[in-house]
């Protein structure tokens, strides 16, 4: 299924999914504290759908969020129509870290300690690890490109396909280095990430399959699972292309 983008004579952004209907984007800042996030989201969409996308963002859990547009949301079944996010708003989050919380409700040495823990990576491969484990047991995606290993290709003319987001979906992959955004397009929905909001790019090799890896986008400033963004049967050719083009390295 083919997914096009139009414009609507106001200029909204709409996902035209062939053979289904038409979602308007609605593009708008969200600011938490001295960070500003720049979101396009489907204006019909549900507000707790977004605020997993902002926990994502931001590190921010779900229960700890308040976000303001008029006055406090409180109604996560609304739509972002309906409770006001018009094009172009600013939206503020109120709200605290995981790493917050803990370095207030315990004592300096304690909280030093939880967010050392917290922040240092895990020795066990992200393959062998349940929640990846899950998803890569799907098995290879049937319209996934061919990996090679030991081999580092520049990003292809068009976008990668067969890939699994962090919810298992099939997605397709288009890296827009003019506008500076990376696409992750599904069959009815394209989240569109600035690469400033990227604040790293990594990857492992899925054991037995080599020739493809996982990638960790990080989009928060910290370091924490909870602001990483994983994607699944990623030719290992361009895992590299992927980092230098989002980070604006040449290592």
């Amino acid at each position: 299924m083919e997914v096009e983008h139009t414009t609507t004579p106001a200029g909204q952004d709409v996902i035209q999914a062939e053979g289904g209907e038409a979602k308007e984007m609605v593009n708008f800042t969200l600011n938490f504290k001295k960070e500003k996030y720049e979101i396009s989201w489907p204006w019909d969409d549900k507000i707790g759908n977004l605020r997993a996308h902002i926990t994502q963002l931001t590190g921010v859990p779900i229960p700890l969020q308040k976000l303001m547009v008029k006055g406090a949301v409180k109604d996560d079944s609304a739509t972002l129509r309906s409770v006001g996010i018009t094009q172009g708003a600013k939206v503020m989050l109120i709200g605290s870290t995981i790493s917050d919380v803990m370095k207030v409700n315990l004592t300096p040495d304690q909280a030093s300690t939880v967010v050392a823990e917290e922040e240092t990576k895990s020795t066990e491969p992200l393959c062998e690890q349940t929640k990846h484990k899950k998803i890569i047991e799907k098995g290879l995606p049937d319209n996934v490109l061919r990996g090679v290993k030991g081999r580092n290709d520049p990003l292809p003319s068009t976008p990668l396909v067969g890939v699994l987001n962090n919810r298992g979906t099939n997605v397709r992959l288009t890296f827009k280095i003019w506008s500076q955004e990376l696409w992750i397009s599904s069959k009815t929905s394209t989240q569109q990430i600035p690469f400033p909001q990227i604040r790293d790019v990594t990857s492992e090799p899925i054991k037995g399959h080599e020739e493809y890896h996982i990638v960790s986008l990080q989009l928060g400033q910290t370091n924490t699972e909870h602001t990483k963004y994983y994607l699944y049967w990623v030719p290992a050719q361009y895992t590299k292309a992927i980092r230098n083009s989002v980070l604006g390295t040449f290592d």
